[in-house]
């Protein structure tokens, strides 16, 4: 009995280095893929006649009290960039560090041509990310999905091994959350999209060195995932 427990108290030491020494940094990437539609007309007859011109504009909320295009939950730590100002095309390294002295980047997210990037690092089990993102109808013809493609990590079966990935409307539960075809984004209404990302073990068991190359790949950058929605004319 006692040869069991120093074998099972070795065991749970070897799995405690390997788990403190894990870092995962993956780059995940929300696509909203926005269909521009023809422009419609209408035409109004009073006794002469007039075309008035409608607007197509679905992406971040324009109007004069906008709602952030990117916003993470209160109290978690994460670097919002904004590339009208911030240099998106050279955004820094996720960084978790200590971040309760707000001495680390966190999680890096920014949306640049309706396309929202995520890059975060998970170091232990059962830690999970979660925010969400906000595109509006800014015009006045109503739209609606026309297609939804949830890849998450696509071709990587690694990735799926100890990753899991989901995407829904935030503020919503049960069947009313889940995405889907010719769900109708009204001229000025806002779609909010809740993207949760989880690190998990598999079956008691943690990615071994083989298996952490084929997750973060050759250059070290991580795995990538994808979600995206397109809106088209309704």
């Amino acid at each position: 009995m006692e040869e069991n427990n120093i074998e099972k108290q070795k065991e749970q030491e070897k799995r405690s280095k390997k788990s403190a020494s894990l870092l995962l940094l993956l780059i995940l990437l929300v696509t909203v893929s926005i269909g521009f539609a023809l422009v419609s007309k209408n035409l109004e007859i009073h006794g002469t006649s007039k075309i008035e011109k409608e607007a197509w504009d679905i992406g971040p909320d324009d109007g004069p009290d906008p709602v952030p295009p990117i916003e993470c939950p209160a109290g978690e730590k994460c670097t919002i960039l904004d590339c009208d100002t911030d240099d998106c095309d050279n955004p820094p390294a996720p960084d978790p560090g200590d971040c309760n002295d707000n001495s680390c980047n966190g999680a890096v997210i920014y949306m640049k041509g309706n396309i929202v990037y995520f890059a975060n690092v998970f170091k232990t089990p059962g830690e999970t990310f979660k925010f969400t993102t906000n595109i509006k109808n800014n015009g006045t013809i109503a739209a609606k999905v026309n297609t939804v493609n949830l890849q998450g990590f696509g071709t990587n079966t690694t990735a799926k091994k100890y990753m899991t990935y989901d995407v829904k409307y935030a503020n919503k539960s049960g069947s009313a959350a889940v995405v889907r075809q010719d769900d109708v984004l009204a001229a000025g209404q806002l779609a909010s999209y809740e993207v949760t990302v989880s690190y998990n073990d598999h079956e008691g068991s943690l990615p071994t060195d083989a298996e952490l190359e084929v997750i973060n790949g050759s250059d070290g950058k991580g795995a990538v995932s994808l979600f995206s929605v397109e809106y088209v004319q309704n």
